[in-house]
């Protein structure tokens, strides 16, 4: 009989495929500069957008701002779903332990090896010495250490040794911060409207988790399988809305009237819950079957995660002079990225068995027998 693990275990091989896909298309968003960003210069949005190719496609803008309103929020809420289970067959002390070497070891390798090899191919782009030598150089003058997507490996370990409403926790720090600001100690980056948002889904999937993933809102005759076409619907509406909102403020935040901001910053938790609601609810009703693909990517989706960053920015990089559309290039980026992810994740668990859960981790539908 069909559990709710095994949609959520197929949920988890979505979500490293929507990963993969959302950082493979940065390159080829309409809505960015011409030209690269300079490596030394301030704000440094080269690391959100390494790489910057002259091939364009509105699309992949939509595609990008949906994610980026929802996606993370999902994945901590999938990482607070199971911690209940996993603290109660562990113990504290146990758990603790397990989450330094599951999270807090392959973070700081993240960070020191895998985030400047990626940040290579950006610096290249703009550099007029393109040597390791002088990257190096120019890497250890900036004033944060950048640990691309691996930020998400630092906050999700706080919280997991941690044990208001989404509104709350994100209106005030949008207001004063900004939506879109980010700050950095080293390698630790966050966004500073976004902190108490993840805490809120991280913690919400928490209560579900221990009150039992089978007995409430997850369960597969529950109200969220039951009407996910409500809330898909919900989720392109409130997107929708969220985008509209947030056009009028694009021209400089601070500038922009209070009641755009606050309009703005109201409507993104909003079009947040309904894009996480409803992406679970869809694989709670259309996916309850398992599938030997879907169970692969979902075992090796934490390491896919680790290691996909720096093929994404190479592959975009050697792609910059092809004669290709930007569809053509982001397609070819994502295949690279996740094929060469995927193949070192498998090959790590079979070619060294004594670290393969240094930073992997089972199936779902498996994690709770």
């Amino acid at each position: 009989m069909s559990t709710p693990n095994v949609p959520l275990s197929n949920l988890r091989a979505v979500v490293i495929l929507i990963v993969v896909a959302f950082h493979s298309a940065l390159a080829y968003l309409a809505s960015q500069p011409a030209g690269p960003f300079a490596f030394d210069a301030a704000p440094y949005r080269w690391i959100a957008f390494p790489i910057l190719d002259q091939q364009r496609w509105f699309g992949f803008d939509l595609f990008c701002a949906w994610q980026d309103v929802s996606l993370m929020s999902l994945m901590f809420f999938l990482a607070g779903l199971f911690t209940p289970a996993s603290l109660r067959r562990k113990g504290s002390l146990a758990y603790l332990s397990e989450r330094w070497w599951r999270i807090g070891l392959p973070f700081l390798f993240a960070a020191s090896v895998l985030s400047p090899l990626a940040y290579f191919a950006s610096y290249r782009a703009t550099a007029a010495d393109p040597s390791a030598a002088a990257f190096w150089q120019h890497w250890r003058a900036l004033p944060m250490w950048p640990a691309g997507p691996a930020w998400f490996l630092w906050q999700l370990l706080v919280l997991s040794t941690l044990a208001v409403g989404s509104i709350l926790a994100y209106v005030p720090p949008a207001m004063i911060f900004t939506p879109w600001d980010w700050t950095s100690f080293g390698p630790f980056a966050l966004q500073l409207s976004r902190p108490l948002h993840y805490v809120v889904y991280f913690f919400v999937a928490f209560a579900i988790g221990s009150y039992g993933i089978e007995r409430g809102v997850l369960r597969l005759d529950g109200p969220l399988a039951r009407h996910w076409p409500a809330w898909l619907a919900a989720a392109v509406a409130s997107i929708l809305a969220w985008g509209g909102l947030t056009s009028l403020t694009l021209a400089g935040w601070d500038a922009s009237p209070p009641p755009y901001r606050l309009a703005a910053a109201l409507a993104f938790p909003l079009a947040c819950a309904a894009g996480v609601f409803s992406l679970l609810a869809i694989c709670l009703r259309l996916m309850r079957t398992r599938h030997r693909v879907l169970d692969s990517l979902s075992a090796n989706a934490y390491r896919i995660y680790l290691l996909h960053y720096a093929f994404v920015v190479w592959s975009q990089y050697a792609l910059l002079g092809a004669g290709l559309s930007a569809a053509e290039k982001a397609a070819i980026v994502f295949v690279v990225a996740l094929a060469m992810s995927w193949a070192v994740s498998v090959g790590w668990i079979r070619l060294a068995p004594l670290f393969s859960d240094l930073a992997g981790k089972r199936a779902i539908a498996d994690q709770l027998r």
